[in-house]
């Protein structure tokens, strides 16, 4: 019971945390986002709780980085964002502890400790890979955050999420998500303005956020707003299955100052620096306890916001496998193979004439990719092979003709290929009856679909 009132007590302040932290001339900062592009947001916060837990002071230190990719998946006319959100990288790292009563237990439970790591280390890895939708307006309004309760549920194991429901609610978190963006003012601001926010957060947990922003500085390359708020936390609700009968409340509040620096070119968060302060106290209270337990609580995080954005990357095209049949040349027609993504081969249909037959075999050895993999610079070269004619000379297996040199193909939506030939083709011909070779530098060009 000791470990889990832990566990979820540490959770609480995590969730409690990141909720509160995520958040002349006339400029207009609504969000211009782009659909193609990504952008991403990487949240690093060091935070330091100091309890006091039956009369025994206890002191936690820990780092969470937690890395989010924002996709736009669609615009709608009304300007609002439907995202493809990605959790791409969690770290968690307790930093060290300091209590007598851990140690005592550590004594009493040979492995405590590791324990208490451990289910808090999974808790939080557990984010990395998840996804969910969420749907925002250009002012930073959350209109749909479906998904993320569930997203929630998959962080949490049976044991923890026990008496946690009530903060995947769909409510609740849209108003968590709406303190992240609230740093947008509602209308054009000038510099000197400021405007305030005041979020009320209901369901479990009964508490609201008053924030001040001010518009500090624009220029071509950043705009600078300055941020202080406070927090007044009214009531907490657990289940009370959960809680085994006992009754728990929570007296919290605190503060928050810090600054934020957007990219003017479409006011997203390049970086945010935010500095919180939260005390309180926890009361629990039991039928079965002859006195209400009071456990005082501070803590004091410092997080770090950095954004930036990127054009969405397409996937690689890869060859591996494919067929095709190519025109090459201009008088051969080739079966084309890639054996992987780097190597190909062609075989020519035989066809016959007064030389005998004749079969051309190609070559390509890919060894640069640009554009995804659409064009490709290869080592190319090739044989004619003639069968038959001992005019030619005494062999009855000859090449009257070989080709080397460097080809470059575009590959259009991965069916289409356009290839260029340039080097040296050497030929055998005949000159009064002697048969020489014939050497030159020259272009080719080849047309191939492929499936």
């Amino acid at each position: 019971m000791k470990k889990r009132t832990v566990v979820i007590a540490v959770i609480f302040i995590l969730l409690l945390s990141y909720g509160v932290l995520a958040q002349g001339d006339y400029y207009d900062l609504s969000l211009d986002l782009e659909e193609g592009w990504e952008y991403k947001l990487t949240n690093s916060i060091t935070q330091i709780i100091e309890q006091d837990v039956m009369g025994m002071p206890m002191l936690m230190e820990h780092f969470m980085e937690l890395e989010y990719s924002f996709v736009i998946d669609q615009i709608s006319r009304d300007h609002n964002y439907h995202l493809g959100v990605k959790v791409t990288s969690v770290d968690f790292d307790i930093v060290r502890i300091e209590s007598e009563l851990l140690d005592r237990l550590e004594e009493e439970n040979e492995g405590f400790y590791d324990e208490i790591n451990s289910e808090l280390d999974s808790s939080m890895e557990s984010l990395e890979g998840m996804e969910f939708k969420l749907v925002i307006s250009n002012k930073g309004k959350i209109i749909d955050a479906s998904g993320y309760g569930d997203l929630l549920k998959e962080i949490l194991d049976d044991d923890n999420a026990v008496g946690l429901d009530a903060f995947m609610d769909d409510d609740f978190i849209e108003s968590t998500w709406s303190e992240f963006l609230a740093y947008l003012p509602q209308e054009p601001v000038k510099i000197g303005d400021s405007w305030d926010s005041t979020i009320e957060v209901g369901g479990p947990m009964d508490f609201v956020i008053t924030s001040k922003y001010s518009l500090a500085e624009v220029s071509d390359d950043r705009v600078v707003i300055v941020t202080d708020g406070n927090f007044v936390f009214k009531d907490i609700e657990l289940d009370e299955e959960a809680l085994e009968g006992m009754d728990i409340d929570f007296d919290f509040n605190g503060k928050q100052n810090g600054e934020i620096i957007l990219d003017p070119n479409n006011n997203w968060i390049r970086e945010m620096n935010l500095i919180q302060d939260m005390s309180g106290t926890v009361i629990i209270s039991s039928p079965f306890m002859d006195e209400e337990f009071r456990m005082p609580m501070e803590s004091k995080s410092e997080s770090k916001v950095t954004g930036d954005t990127y054009p969405l990357e397409e996937e690689l095209l890869d060859m591996s496998d494919k067929k095709g049949i190519e025109a090459f040349g201009p008088a051969y027609l080739l079966a084309r193979s890639w054996v992987n993504d780097s190597f190909n081969y062609g075989l020519g249909f035989i066809t016959y004439n007064d030389d005998g037959f004749a079969m051309p075999i190609n070559f390509d050895g890919v060894f640069k990719r640009y554009d995804q993999g659409r064009v490709r610079l290869s080592l190319t070269g090739g044989y004619r092979l003639t069968f038959g004619n001992d005019e030619i000379n005494d062999s009855s297996l000859i090449a009257p003709q070989y080709w080397v040199g460097l080809g470059v193909e575009y590959i259009a939506f991965g069916k289409l290929g356009v290839r260029g030939f340039y080097g040296l083709t050497n030929t055998k011909e005949e000159d009064n009856g002697v048969w020489e070779s014939q050497s030159e530098f020259g272009p080719k060009l080849g047309v191939t679909y492929y499936w």
